[in-house]
């Protein structure tokens, strides 16, 4: 075994999170999550090769997977809650890329891949004695991931779309009742 290549990454993380009383009104809570790569290069032979902001990381990269490497993603989220009733919604974001595959000698034949956002919604109400409602709705208007054309040709499931970065599930609504007794 050696180790044939060297990784030099560099970014940062934010998670931040901001709660306000609201007397007998709840709480408001909020809450930031998201990451910025500056940095990841990969070394092979002395010539240092920098993926971020492509998808050259699953085809060019001399190492195996990874998926693209946005410069930015991550999510922001509002949530308001009292003693009876929560709701809170969240918008999460993941940044747009450079298609670095070579097809097969011809170049490339996308050269941008569009970033994608999308909106969740939930509610729960726990007012009745025992009883809890919840309803939630996953990617609220329907986003499907955008179009990457090197996936398309190279991903294990033959995707429209980099399925290691996201999935097309569309929008999910989802209703939950239970009882503890």
């Amino acid at each position: 075994y050696t180790n044939q290549f060297k990784i030099q990454t560099s970014g940062f993380d934010i998670d931040a999170g901001y709660s306000v009383p609201l007397a007998e009104a709840g709480k408001l809570k909020f809450a930031l999550d998201a990451t910025y790569v500056d940095r990841l290069q990969v070394n092979q032979a002395g010539v240092w090769t920098n993926f971020t902001g492509s998808n050259g990381w699953d085809y060019g990269s001399p190492i195996n997977g990874g998926g693209p490497v946005p410069r930015w993603k991550g999510s922001f989220s509002g949530e308001w809650a009292n003693q009876d009733w929560a709701a809170g919604a969240t918008y999460r974001y993941t940044a747009g890329y450079q298609n670095s595959a070579n097809m097969f000698g011809f170049g490339t034949t996308q050269q941008n891949v569009a970033s994608f956002d999308a909106v969740d919604l939930d509610a729960e109400y726990r007012g009745l004695k025992n009883w809890k409602f919840v309803l939630s709705v996953v990617n609220l208007f329907n986003r499907y991931p955008p179009y990457d054309s090197s996936a398309l040709n190279f991903s294990p499931t033959g995707t429209p779309y980099d399925p290691f970065t996201y999935d097309n599930m569309g929008r999910i609504i989802n209703f939950h009742v239970s009882f503890k007794f």
